[in-house]
């Protein structure tokens, strides 16, 4: 595999080796932020913290468990539609 050398700044260097995981090299990591889209939803957002952010504490194990009951609803843009009787 042919490779390039890059300079990065120690902002960018310390902000990919943050999300580095032990069995990935960093072009992996650069990789995998290319081809994933931003996350959507709050679940999806949860997830993306759960992979690049192991054992960071950005959100309380409480918040977190309230956050993760409730997904799968989702929140009404607009008015219901009443009923005809």
């Amino acid at each position: 595999m042919a490779t390039r050398t890059i300079i990065l700044s120690e902002e960018a260097y310390a902000a990919l080796e943050a999300l580095k995981r032990e069995d990935q090299s960093f072009s992996d990591v650069i990789l995998e932020l290319l081809e994933e889209t931003p996350p959507k939803t709050a679940g999806e957002a949860l997830e993306y913290l759960d992979r690049h952010y192991v054992g960071v504490p950005f959100i309380s194990a409480e918040r977190r468990v309230a956050l993760r009951s409730g997904r799968g609803r989702r929140l009404r843009t607009t008015e219901p539609k009443s009923k005809k009787t």
